[in-house]
């Protein structure tokens, strides 16, 4: 097994020690380190890993802790490539056998839809339509009032994250929020500035670059009235459809399955860009607590009718 460096244990339980491996029952599935770190920060409290009675030759990376009334295993997945999911999946369920329930939870690129519902960044997006029950039925989610609920929890949640992880990654602001038409290239803009670029053809360096260096203006913006009055995250249901982001997910997903049990899968990403060559990382931090924040709400309401410490959502 890695070890991870993490935050200083805090336990109610004697000398740190954390439940038995066939107490855990919800495991938290981050790619990114910055994911992982966000995620970590959701633990009430944090056991050391090192005593539990891993299989021998698991070579995955895990965090543990508490949330709401559930023992949470936080897999750290390897970069893409060193490790296959199969083998990810088979180490997970042989040392966690009574895995119920797979959440993997951070950032994904946006698609922008109509007028009505509307993808900003920082939203979060809960997909229910790879998953193998019903989160229609799980979440309540045709319920008004739940998603409003639902909604007021993340908002409150993305405060208590960001008191813990300082301003890193509070909202980029609303003029970092932008939207380019499908045809208006991420590309020099200058003729000086290089002759390779045109409207049909971008050089290498110009994707590695910043809009702002580039010159992209707002003449390329969509000219639809966009953002809302308040910036508080919105919630969406549907398929996440972000390039091989789904097949990995898809693939990881399949794989638990098979060695869990068919276990239930929920994926939980917060929209940092809008998946064009104009995206950039401004809002990746935000993305990643918003996301968090959601996942925090539905470990809550699971099986239980505990909810997160109660605090008055404002109205913008």
């Amino acid at each position: 097994m890695t070890t991870i460096s993490s935050a200083e244990i805090v336990s109610s339980r004697p000398d740190g020690t954390p439940p038995g491996c066939c107490d855990f029952g919800i495991a938290i599935m981050c790619a990114l380190p910055l994911e992982a770190t966000t995620v970590s920060e959701l633990f009430e409290e944090r056991w050391d890993v090192m005593k539990l009675e891993i299989q021998p030759n698991d070579a995955n990376a895990y965090s543990i802790g508490s949330i709401g009334p559930h023992s949470v295993v936080l897999v750290h997945l390897p970069r893409v490539g060193k490790v296959s999911y199969a083998t990810i999946a088979a180490h997970l369920g042989r040392s966690f056998p009574s895995l119920r329930l797979a959440v993997l939870v951070g950032i994904c690129g946006g698609i922008p839809a109509g007028s009505d519902d509307q993808v900003l960044l920082g939203d979060v997006v809960i997909s229910d339509k790879i998953v193998e029950y019903d989160l229609g039925k799980q979440l309540v989610v045709k319920n008004p009032t739940r998603k409003k609920l639902m909604q007021e929890n993340i908002f409150r949640g993305l405060q208590d994250l960001q008191q813990s992880l300082g301003d890193s990654a509070a909202y980029p602001g609303r003029k970092w929020d932008k939207l380019f038409r499908p045809d208006y290239v991420h590309r020099h803009r200058k003729s000086l500035d290089c002759s390779e670029c045109t409207d049909n053809k971008v050089c290498d360096l110009s994707v590695k670059i910043a809009c702002e260096e580039l010159g992209c203006s707002e003449e390329g913006l969509e000219t639809k009235m966009r953002l809302r009055e308040s910036h508080n995250p919105v919630i969406h249901f549907g398929f996440l459809a972000s390039g091989d982001t789904v097949m990995r997910s898809g693939k990881l997903r399949d794989d638990i399955a098979k060695q869990t049990n068919d276990i239930a899968w929920i994926v939980i990403k917060g929209a940092c860009d809008y998946a064009d060559c104009h995206k950039n990382k401004k809002f990746q931090g935000y993305a990643t607590e918003t996301a968090a924040a959601a996942t925090k709400d539905f470990l809550y309401t699971k099986n239980t009718s505990e909810s997160p410490p109660s605090t008055q959502f404002p109205s913008d």
